[in-house]
């Protein structure tokens, strides 16, 4: 349906350009005179002809009345308003209230001020339609949609088209971008840019565009001018158009999640929320795979805010879904992705020129600039526009604050601009100018408000800051006002291009939002908003701290339950960190929310259970003061032991190994400080681990050994805590309590004569020998609990120390084997299962990650038949535990030891070792390690190449090689390295490459890696 816009340009631009979208978006035809710059029929002619040919009419009026052409007496606007009356067409009229506030120099004067009167005066009193009033652009968007598609359904019910009505979404395309920032001005001196951007959506051959220049180029205006062009168009064709920015304020935040991101895009496209895989580099693959297949349309604006600013990182996407998503779709994509970015995209550089194209959005020309200025009212000599072009460097933000600042100061006189004279940074100088200029008003409130926001602030967070009492610097003036007289401070921010209006769709920023619903917002250019935050967080330190407090109490209070279950019940709580740590209020916030609802204390819900690994970093990262090395000093010595290994552990997580490690490195004195050895020698064993997987193997050693001794410590600790309490227990206690107290000094005792001799790997036989002169020996713990129930978390405290024990044996064992140390890394391995067996009696054997690597140290000893017993008992136990990892490594290590039994056997078949490595491999992707899942690769790529089917293993081989480097895996890096020359060697294809080899090893000594080392035959 051809919908025909009617209305004055310059003064109604906005308005003209919110009513085009919508309507396509609506799946409408909408025409109106921007279209006809092309043309060769006069403008007149043209316009009339199109008001024949359309099925609606839809005119917007407020004071101008437009312009007269030769030879007729009334405007352009009047005459298309009076042949769509004649034809009868269907109406829709906007009027601008006469109450409502407006801009003079948008008002005509003299003999057009008085045609105007006459037509407002007409308009309103036909009787062929209702005309709608409104009062200012948000009322106008407000009535928009319920005029239209009223008008609408009665023309299609005229014409029998029923089955299409307004507001029905057609299955295509599906399109949402009001994540995208808002633009509603012209754009001048970019046709260039639109055009390339045509051509990339023509071409086949191009996946990924990247348009690059600094903030306030004019980036997002591109991209909003180009989507409106193709919203015209019916979106030319895309499945699916789906826009995202992730732009923020801060210049110094370091870490900004992509979480959200990820889950809106998945649902998005139609996908099953439960699908969505918890590996963050799966999520990107499947997501890019899902994308790819059709036609569709994927905007990512602000992506610097994920990026490395500098350094050797420079350019790289710090999120590893959004890695993989970007070089996927660079390799294959069917439709078209576009970037916004200020720095160029280090991931797409490999297919830069072929699949992927940069577009540089610079400067303005000097008659660009000029244009823009006269659009703006400014008034001068093409010269001195020109000259005043020069001085600003052709920098569009900073020419249209120029603009607006000399129409309001200056009545747009361009000769007054000398009381600006720009300085480097031009935009900020005439920021600078508005603070002079706006400052002791209620204007210069509202945008420090919206500098407490990296985001559209939504009107119901703006109505908590506006309550009484009043903020020093911020609402002393806007607390006073009514609903009006806000919605007038807010025309003149909009007036001066200063903020602009917007939506939140998200119940993340509102309680208003659900169901489809939206909440009006405000929002304004990301360098305005970070000027103007800047100042008032330095010049009002006490206004800057209760404003950000209040905003942490209304965040930390939009979720509904008190323990968020999903990513999108607890994404509030994240922003509620954000602003508790601007106020200083770091204790407060870690106790209330980061520790207590995110993380659920050391359960690590919000990482292990949602997956949210980068947002929980990014929330993590508010606590401190300077990278990843200086806690906040008002966080007590506990939280900032635990906020050092937490922070650690999402590190790791997310594949920065090196930072996790420095981080770990401070955490374990930190908690040792605090008294608590269990913590200590958890986070020493998580140290180990990590430090092993980097590839410094001493390292690990040492960190192993340091975790036995901090663990025996702490079980110890724990046993003394348990029988202090227990002898001073009523001497009237039950004999059976007396018999349990001998039991536990004896078990106490062996324990003090294991440590003193400095061997500690004696500790655990001691202690399984101690345990062995307890009845029935089902399980000290558990017999313990029975016997003295009162005692219960104590017992529970024991239990903790002692699996951490049992783990920290196993991870020590780990290191042993990888430095070929095999009989003294089964003696580990079976010290630290003897422990975990006395306070777990319900398993055979120790499980899960240690488990898998118990069985990797058979398979090394060629004690087939036994890895692939324990294997198999193994998945049982973590399958009805929930741990899906786990279950894929025992059904790897099942496989294994499969696969190495048939080696023995003459032409025995490979394909049953490789469906059940097959399946470990699915059950690995859909796990959120990413060391299992390239475990995984591995041992499917070795069953691989002892079976002859090399190209499958090279398959895989460089699957590993492309993951493992990103994410510091040094470990299995070298692993997947050593794999490849035995590959391509016993393939047939060249000469085996003993050379290359020997430089791989020779460039890993360092690591000690003594197991593979020993292993090859060159």
């Amino acid at each position: 349906m051809k919908i025909y816009i009617s209305s004055t340009t310059n003064d109604l631009r906005g308005l003209r350009n919110y009513v085009s979208d919508q309507i396509a978006i609506w799946q409408h035809q909408a025409i109106y005179m921007e279209d006809y710059s092309a043309d060769a029929v006069p403008p007149l002619q043209k316009c009339l002809e199109d008001v024949r040919r359309c099925d609606i009419y839809l005119g917007i009026f407020a004071w101008r009345y437009g312009y007269i052409p030769p030879e007729h007496e009334c405007s352009i606007t009047e005459l298309e308003f009076q042949e769509a009356r004649q034809l009868a067409k269907p109406m829709a009229v906007f009027v601008l209230d006469e109450n409502a506030p407006w801009p003079g120099n948008l008002c005509d004067k003299g003999e057009a001020g008085l045609r105007m009167e006459r037509l407002r005066e007409w308009l309103l009193k036909q009787d062929t339609y209702t005309a709608v009033l409104f009062h200012d652009e948000e009322d106008f968007r407000n009535k928009v949609p319920k005029a239209i598609s009223d008008i609408v359904k009665r023309v299609e019910t005229q014409i029998g088209k029923k089955e299409n009505k307004i507001g029905t979404r057609l299955p295509t395309p599906k399109v949402t971008l009001d994540r995208l920032p808002t633009n509603t001005g012209e754009i001048f001196g970019r046709e260039k840019e639109v055009s390339q951007l045509d051509d990339a959506w023509k071409s086949p051959e191009t996946n990924v565009v990247c348009l690059v220049g600094d903030g306030g180029m004019g980036k997002s205006a591109v991209l909003n001018r180009w989507l409106g062009d193709v919203a015209r168009d019916r979106y030319r064709g895309a499945a699916y158009v789906f826009g995202w920015s992730f732009y923020s304020q801060e210049e110094d935040q370091k870490e900004v999640s992509a979480d959200a991101f990820i889950n809106e895009a998945w649902k998005w496209f139609e996908q099953n929320p439960n699908d969505l895989p918890a590996s963050t580099r799966e999520r990107g693959r499947r997501l890019a795979e899902i994308i790819s297949q059709q036609r569709s349309l994927l905007i990512l604006d602000g992506l610097e805010a994920i990026q490395h600013r500098s350094g050797s990182e420079q350019g790289a996407v710090k999120d590893q879904a959004v890695q993989v998503l970007l070089k996927s779709l660079g390799a294959q994509n069917e439709g078209l992705c576009l970037v916004a970015t200020r720095q160029t995209v280090s991931e797409l550089r490999a297919f830069a020129g072929r699949t992927v194209h940069e577009i540089r959005v610079d400067f303005l020309s000097e008659e660009s600039g000029i244009t823009l200025l006269r659009d703006l009212g400014v008034r001068g000599s093409h010269d001195q526009l020109g000259e005043a072009v020069r001085e600003y460097r052709g920098y569009p933000l900073a020419l249209t604050l120029l603009g607006s600042y000399l129409m309001e100061v200056y009545e747009g006189n361009i000769e007054e601009r000398d009381k600006l004279l720009p300085e480097d940074d031009s935009a900020r100088h005439v920021m600078e100018a508005y603070e002079r200029l706006l400052e002791g008003g209620p204007e210069l409130e509202l945008l420090r408000i919206l500098g407490l926001f990296n985001r559209p602030a939504p009107s119901s967070a703006i109505r908590r800051l506006l309550a009484p009492p009043s903020i020093p610097g911020l609402t002393d003036k806007l607390g006073k006002l009514s609903e009006p007289q806000l919605r007038r401070v807010i025309a003149s921010l909009k007036r001066h291009q200063l903020a602009i209006s917007s939506t939140v769709s998200s119940p993340v920023d509102s309680p208003a939002v659900g169901n489809g619903a939206a909440e009006e917002a405000l929002d304004t250019h990301a360098k305005i908003r970070q000027h103007f935050s800047k100042f008032f967080q330095f010049d009002q330190r006490d206004g800057w701290r209760e404003a950000n407090r209040r905003l942490y109490d209304y965040y930390r209070q939009l979720p509904t339950k008190q323990l968020p279950d999903t990513f999108e019940e607890m994404a509030p709580l994240f922003h509620a960190v954000a602003h508790g740590c601007r106020a200083g209020e770091f204790q407060r916030t870690w106790d209330e929310v980061a520790w207590a609802r995110i993380r659920r204390e050391d359960d690590g819900y919000s990482v292990l259970c949602l997956n949210a690994w980068q947002s929980d970093l990014a929330a993590m990262r508010h606590f401190f003061l300077d990278e990843y090395d200086v806690p906040a000093g008002e966080l007590g010595p506990v939280a900032q032991a635990w906020l050092l290994t937490e922070t650690a552990f999402d590190l790791r997580g997310l594949g920065r190994l090196s930072e996790s490690i420095r981080l770990l490195r401070q955490g374990v004195p930190a908690h040792e400080a605090t008294g608590d050895t269990w913590a200590a020698a958890d986070a020493a064993g998580n140290l180990s681990e990590t430090t092993m997987l980097y590839g410094d193997l001493e390292g690990a050693r040492e960190a192993a050994e340091r975790s036995l001794r901090l663990g025996e410590t702490a079980v110890l600790a724990a046993w003394a805590a348990w029988l202090e309490k227990l002898q001073s227990c009523d001497q009237s206690a039950p004999a059976a309590l007396e018999r349990t107290t001998d039991a536990v000094a004896t078990f106490v005792r062996a324990f003090r004569e294991a440590l003193p001799d400095g061997s500690l790997g004696e500790a655990s036989p001691r202690l399984t020998s101690a345990l062995g002169e307890l009845p029935e020996h089902t399980g000290i713990l558990d017999w313990l609990t029975k016997l003295t129930p009162a005692y219960e978390s104590l017992i529970g405290r024991l239990r903790q120390s002692a699996v951490t024990l049992a783990t920290n044996y196993c991870t020590l064992a780990e290191v042993l084997h990888k430095q070929n140390e095999l009989e003294q890394s089964l003696r580990a391995f079976q010290r630290g299962e003897s422990l975990y067996r006395c306070v777990q009696p319900s398993v055979s054997y120790i499980h899960g990650y240690r488990g898998f690597h118990f069985c990797d140290l058979l398979l090394t000893l060629r004690r087939n038949e036994e890895a692939k017993v324990r294997a198999a008992a193994n998945a049982e136990v973590d399958r009805r535990r929930g741990r899906l990892y786990a279950v894929g490594l025992a059904h790897l290590a099942e496989a294994r030891a499969t696969a190495a039994e048939t080696l023995t056997v003459a032409e025995a078949s490979p394909f049953p070792s490789l469906e059940k490595i097959e399946q470990a491999c699915r059950e690995l992707r859909q796990s959120s390690n990413q060391e299992s899942i390239v475990l995984g690769l591995l041992g499917e790529a070795e069953l691989c190449r002892v079976h002859g089917i090399f190209d499958r293993a090279q398959l895989r081989i460089d699957e590993i090689l492309a993951g493992v480097g990103e994410s510091q895996m040094r470990l299995l890096e070298v692993d997947g390295w050593l794999k490849r020359p035995a590959c391509v060697w016993q393939s047939g294809r060249r000469k085996r490459p003993a050379s290359t080899v020997k430089r791989l090893v020779a460039a890993w000594s360092g690591c000690g890696i003594g197991a593979v080392a020993k292993s090859l035959t060159l």
